[in-house]
């Protein structure tokens, strides 16, 4: 397994993504700055997505796509999702049972169409007034930018997106100060 420490670093200009991190990646991805590529800031394999992965303390912008982006799988370990740019779910994550996934204020987790958050295990979207946890389709720009990187070409519609889903399963979980749309 890989355990790559990128801090401090520039990483910008890239024809893809900034950052890949594959299925063995056990990443410490924080005080950098992300811009100017191709594709995704930072892309998160299916396979990577428990791959305790450190994200925190970045500074995104002028990619073509602004945002963090998972591509689905089951998040089985425990997962703390920070502010430093949008998270985009590719086609379903799916929180396991007995795993738990925080989301801290002020994150921004945008969907294309049909993807969805399942939660088997526990979700805790504990937001503010201020800093509220915000779902939303990926066409929205009125919350962190044009994470699509279209300009005005799209506008968010019902329908965008799948939905968030409890099972019987989830524990504990919690929505506080969110905004679902």
């Amino acid at each position: 397994n890989a355990s790559p420490i990128i801090t401090g670093s520039v990483v910008r200009n890239n024809n893809n993504n900034g950052i890949y991190l594959d299925s063995s990646a056990v990443a410490t991805i924080s005080g950098n700055t992300i811009s100017g590529n191709g594709e995704y800031a930072i892309y998160v394999d299916d396979g990577a997505i428990n791959s305790t992965a450190s994200i925190s303390g970045n500074t995104i912008s002028g990619n073509v796509y602004d945002g963090i982006r998972l591509i689905g799988g089951v998040l089985s370990v425990p997962a703390t999702w920070v502010p430093d740019a949008p998270y985009v779910i590719g086609y379903s994550v799916t929180v396991a049972a007995g795993a738990t996934l925080i989301i801290q204020p002020g994150v921004v987790v945008k969907f294309p169409a049909n993807s969805r958050l399942s939660i088997n295990g526990t979700l805790t979207a504990d937001g503010t007034p201020e800093q509220p946890i915000v779902f939303t389709s990926l066409k929205d720009d009125t919350h962190a930018g044009d994470t699509n990187g279209d300009g005005n070409a799209t506008s968010p519609a019902p329908e965008d997106w799948s939905c968030l889903s409890f099972s019987s399963t989830s524990t504990n979980s919690l929505l506080d100060n969110v905004i679902v749309r």
